[in-house]
């Protein structure tokens, strides 16, 4: 049968519910969580010829690498969460160089949301062959028109450009804490809408929240699950041998979403134990190592979804304990799913285009319609 319009909206309705639903799930900039991106035709890539500077000997540095003579080019770290009033952003950075040409470049604190840099150094020289790190700070207090913005530290090149000059950041911190030097595990995408976008209101940011409430309330126990489920629960994540270290995450891999079932135990617990930050962590740590072995190409989706919508339902109602990293890598997984839904609104649907991109499934559909 051809599914009608509706149905592929209710769909449609429920990953605008996990993307966009305004639940407030980080109130200030996190300091160790974020993500390192490179900023024109450069690679970024770990280096350990770093010195001390507070963090440790050759624990790991980001070498900016620029492939093509191109003024301008460096490195962004963007950390997760936004600014908030009054909030204090005190940034201290490392840098050197182990080239044997000099580099020039300048840090900046920068306002992704308003596109403005909200501070600078002047421009830090640093002659060839030079590791002797040059230690940079930053202070600056969010004002009203930062409130609900994004915070990136970029370190952008003002030499020529030429691919000889390069450098390396030892480490980076905010207020005291080191960000992590690795180069976090990202699947961008891009969604391109074939209709009309226009802005939300509160009538329909209302009648979300109220579809999660319903969501929630249907789909999860009507108590907090047993000591004996919750105790399972906890068993089958210390199995997972995770460890959160130096802002990544690792464990044993992933390679079927039954591994990760027990998400909706986390789930029940925490709709009426909100202040469980045991399984709060727990559950956060979950949902991120997943998405991440996802991202990777080590877990792959289920053909129907029979394996994956155990784990997705309980991450949808999971979204408060995420950091804005995690929920990006959860959304390529829905993006990735969901995007076989596109053949489905075909005008002609016809045996021709069946045989060429498959027919509706039923179970997938089943499997799918409340995610």
């Amino acid at each position: 049968m051809k599914i009608p319009h509706t149905l592929s909206r209710y769909v449609v309705l429920f990953f605008c519910t996990f993307c966009l639903i305004p639940i407030p799930c980080i109130s200030q900039i996190t300091h160790t969580s974020g993500t390192w991106s490179p900023i024109g035709d450069v690679v970024l890539s770990i280096i350990t010829n770093d010195a001390d500077n507070g963090d440790g000997v050759g624990d790991g540095a980001q070498f900016v690498d620029g492939k093509s003579q191109v003024v301008g080019q460096g490195a962004s770290f963007t950390f997760s969460g936004t600014m908030t009033l009054g909030e204090t952003l005190n940034i201290a950075t490392y840098t050197y160089n182990q080239n044997s040409s000099y580099v020039r470049f300048k840090v900046e604190l920068y306002n992704e949301t308003d596109d403005i840099v909200l501070a600078s150094s002047s421009d830090i020289f640093i002659g060839g062959n030079n590791t002797t790190p040059v230690n940079t700070a930053l202070n600056y207090t969010a004002s009203s028109n930062d409130v609900g913005d994004v915070l990136h530290v970029r370190y952008i090149r003002t030499d020529n450009g030429h691919t000889a000059r390069n450098f390396a950041i030892d480490n980076l911190s905010l207020n005291g804490e080191f960000v992590t030097t690795d180069s976090i595990v990202t699947c961008p995408f891009t969604v391109a809408p074939d209709i009309a976008q226009v802005p939300s209101n509160a009538s329909n940011e209302a009648d979300i929240n109220l579809m999660y409430s319903r969501y929630s309330d249907d789909y999860l126990s009507s108590s907090a699950p047993t000591v004996s489920a919750l105790n399972a629960a906890i068993s089958d994540y210390n199995a997972l041998n995770i460890v959160v270290a130096s802002g990544d995450i690792t464990g044993n891999t992933i390679t079927n979403f039954n591994q990760v079932d027990f998400i909706k135990v986390f789930a029940e617990e925490l709709k009426y134990n909100p202040t469980n930050t045991d399984i709060q962590e727990k559950a956060k740590n979950t949902i991120w190592l997943a998405s991440k072995h996802f991202c990777e190409g080590t877990l792959s989706l289920d053909h129907n979804g029979y394996e994956f919508k155990a784990f997705a339902r309980g991450t949808i109602l999971l979204k408060s304990v995420l950091t804005q990293d995690i929920v990006d890598l959860f959304e390529y997984m829905l993006f990735k799913r969901f995007n076989e839904y596109i053949h489905y609104w075909e005008a002609n649907y016809d045996d021709a285009h069946i045989l060429a991109n498959d027919a509706i499934d039923t179970d997938y559909i089943f499997n799918h319609l409340d995610i």
